[in-house]
């Protein structure tokens, strides 16, 4: 696979799960949640929330092991590819080899706005 391939299958997922939560939604009639939420957000959250926790994982044991700087972030990013790349090959059934570059990718954006963040607040 192409890393662009790679990249059009985590939207097609996130589609994926935006469409499975709003079908889910709408069986249940026209609440005051219909009104405000489409699905979309809770699809891109339940696709990024294994790389999400396992960021803070990661944030979690560098503070435990008392390192600062840079590796908050180095920490973080390996916690986050480690625990999406277990969810993505035990749960989803998907290989290895495009686990790993999956999560690497999604990493690479948690870690940007991480960066970034950290940048502004200095």
């Amino acid at each position: 696979m192409k890393i662009k391939e790679i990249i059009k299958d985590i939207f097609d997922d996130i589609d994926h799960s935006s469409d499975s939560y709003t079908d889910m939604y709408s069986g249940m009639g026209s609440t005051s949640w219909d009104a405000r939420h489409n699905g979309r957000d809770l699809g891109l959250f339940t696709t990024l929330f294994p790389n999400l926790l396992g960021f803070l994982f990661g944030l979690a044991i560098t503070k435990l092991l008392g390192m600062s700087g840079a590796a908050y972030l180095v920490f973080g990013a390996i916690g986050a590819v480690g625990l999406g790349v277990l969810n993505s090959v035990y749960r989803q059934g998907i290989a290895l080899k495009y686990a790993i570059i999956r999560h690497i990718i999604i990493v690479s954006g948690i870690a940007l706005m991480y960066g970034l963040v950290c940048l502004i607040e200095k």
